[in-house]
């Protein structure tokens, strides 16, 4: 999986066709792009997975079918929202809650690079830490 748009741009040959081994996954809004390199055949299927955006609620009784993370989270951002409404004032635990609550669902939605690093900063040799000898 290429993990940024440069690393897709730095493939010259987008044309070339043959069993994928590349993919690059842009999350634009509305709508997300997925770049497959080599480009396949129509031999090949691909499968894709994706999580769809929560559409608003078109009333009050509408059942919706969500995780529970993110019933927690509208219960303690609602309350968050409403105290002031009533003359309350914030409750640190309530506020808590609510930025927890949206914190886990940000990071089950969160897109993370893998790690790599330039070919000049790896090495094939092991360092010794005892001493100034490579292996």
């Amino acid at each position: 999986m290429l993990g940024s748009r440069e690393d897709y741009n730095l493939i010259a040959l987008k044309g070339l066709q043959t069993f994928p081994q590349l993919v690059f996954y842009d999350a634009a809004y509305p709508y997300a792009n997925l770049y497959v390199w080599p480009a396949p055949t129509n031999q090949y299927t691909i499968h894709i997975s994706v999580k769809t955006q929560i559409n608003n609620f078109a009333s009050l009784t509408q059942t919706m079918n969500l995780p529970g993370e993110y019933q927690e989270a509208i219960i303690y951002n609602l309350a968050a929202r409403l105290r002031p409404m009533y003359g309350l004032p914030p409750e640190q635990s309530i506020t808590a809650l609510a930025k927890q609550s949206l914190n886990v669902i940000r990071g089950a939605n969160a897109q993370i690079p893998r790690l790599t690093l330039p070919a000049q900063v790896t090495r094939d040799t092991l360092y010794n830490i005892y001493g100034d000898q490579s292996y």
